[in-house]
């Protein structure tokens, strides 16, 4: 328990608390034996009382006298500074009766916790990696989530969030389990267990919660927040256009990094219903990305439809590849708004079209020579 409780063990996990615990080993000093002494330099031992009593005495300066500032009983821990860094212990620990003690070394402390910082970033990247409202994520920004998740505890019983609260915290268990329910008249909804998570649609903008968590059991989470999610890797706006990018098939050969710089150079634009947004024969020099309502294209002469275009969806994509006059119709069904990008934009980022997809395609023959 005192090894637990501290605040240097407190993140660690069952595994790497056995393994410290394991290596400490275990001593006993007569009464009126000075543990540990105020000033002593190079100090690497933590201690955890087991049996007897100590007390702690503090001088202030050389011409002042020793106060007693306090006692150590059975379960009591001290000298954790000796594990952070090397610095003069700060007061004497003397033993009052005879006492049994278990001491820590630092490098030990060191070294499992080194191990341990590397295998829960691991974990944590592989939590994050399953789940789907970040699966549009690079790896780079997967990874600076990661560095962003806190650790939370919950005891059993206790409600992390009721239906209706304001959303704006992401949960994922790490240990324990926890139910959701319906507000409303308290139905189990669902249980969840290790690895699984709740609460992402804070991410995605939701406002309120749509039902309660409760942990069943104690419970260990990482919580990324909306205001850390947003100042990391921007708005949510952003990576929705991110995403609907993804789906361009013309766009298919362009990496995570070039298609996020699309996204974020992306303007809006609203258009009332029915109002047309080029005709065949205008120039092309913009590509659209429907965001809300949707736009009919259609025939110039039959007025034909050829295709509706919902949200998520694109049209005057060629305008990217070459500068030709539009071939059909596009007008607003509803009011709507879409995000456009212009060929010149397009270029200035990345470079022509027509010449990526080119490096692409030489890229691919070379491999399979090499094959």
């Amino acid at each position: 328990g005192a090894v637990r409780n501290n605040l240097l063990f407190r993140d660690l996990p069952q595994t790497a608390l056995e393994m410290i615990i394991d290596s400490m080993h275990g001593v006993s000093v007569p009464p009126c034996t000075d543990i540990i002494r105020q000033g002593d330099i190079g100090a690497s031992e933590f201690y955890v009382l087991e049996e007897g009593s100590c007390e702690v005495w503090v001088q202030p300066d050389s011409a002042a006298k020793p106060t007693k500032a306090l006692t150590y009983t059975a379960g009591s821990a001290f000298g954790e500074l000796a594990l952070l860094y090397s610095s003069p212990r700060a007061a004497t620990v003397r033993a009052v009766s005879s006492c049994k003690l278990w001491v820590m070394e630092r490098a030990v402390y060191h070294t499992v916790k080194r191990n341990f910082t590397h295998e829960a970033f691991v974990a944590r990247h592989k939590l994050l990696d399953n789940v789907p409202a970040l699966k549009h994520l690079t790896s780079h920004q997967r990874a600076t989530l990661v560095d962003a998740l806190q650790q939370v505890d919950f005891k059993a019983g206790q409600t992390i969030f009721k239906k209706g609260d304001p959303g704006n915290e992401f949960f994922i268990i790490r240990e324990g389990t926890a139910v959701v329910k319906d507000g409303g008249n308290g139905t189990v909804l669902a249980k969840l267990s290790p690895g699984q998570y709740f609460g992402e649609r804070a991410l995605l903008g939701a406002e309120v919660r749509a039902a309660d968590v409760i942990a069943d059991t104690r419970l260990l989470c990482y919580k990324l927040t909306r205001a850390h999610f947003d100042a990391l890797l921007g708005s949510r706006e952003d990576i929705w256009r991110y995403e609907a990018l993804q789906k361009v098939s013309l766009l298919n050969t362009l990496g995570e990094q070039q298609l996020w710089q699309l996204a974020q150079a992306m303007e809006t634009v609203s258009f009332a219903k029915d109002q047309v947004v080029f005709m065949a024969g205008d120039p092309g020099d913009l590509f659209y990305v429907v965001q809300e309502g949707s736009f009919s294209c259609y025939e110039a002469d039959s007025g034909k439809e050829l295709a509706k275009v919902l949200p998520g969806g694109c049209f005057g994509e060629l305008a990217l590849l070459q500068r030709e006059p539009r071939k059909a119709c596009v007008m607003a069904t509803t009011a709507s708004i879409a995000l456009t990008l212009s060929r010149d934009q397009f270029s200035a980022l990345l470079g022509n079209l027509s010449q990526l997809r080119n490096v692409w395609r030489l890229d691919i023959l070379r491999k399979v020579e090499q094959e």
